[in-house]
């Protein structure tokens, strides 16, 4: 018995790990245009999904513009929301879409 609960452990995990690599889709919620959304409204005013549907639009567009045609990976979203959130606590009155401008460049 212990060992069957020791294999589900292991598949579980496994599939967790695989899901991070997976094409993140998304829906977005957040009405406003990120050209107009505040980094405080990033903080304050968005929930966590809609950060993180954010986040997957803003790196699908980066990643667009430099010819990558692929949805990104929910890893790599996960990273990129990371990344607009300390662009954003170190400069509360960019917007959304400038601070990922200045990660892209």
């Amino acid at each position: 018995m212990r060992g069957l609960i020791v294999t589900i452990g292991v598949i579980a995990a496994g599939f967790w790990f695989l899901s991070l690599d997976r094409p993140y889709a998304t829906e977005q919620t957040w009405p406003e245009s990120y050209a107009t959304t505040s980094c405080t409204d990033w903080h304050s005013r968005m929930s966590a999904e809609q950060r993180q549907a954010a986040g997957a639009d803003l790196l699908e567009q980066a990643l667009s513009q430099n010819g990558s045609p692929v949805k990104p990976r929910l890893r790599q979203v996960t990273d990129w929301v990371e990344a607009i959130d300390r662009t954003c606590a170190a400069d509360p009155d960019l917007t959304v879409e400038d601070a990922q401008v200045s990660l892209t460049a």
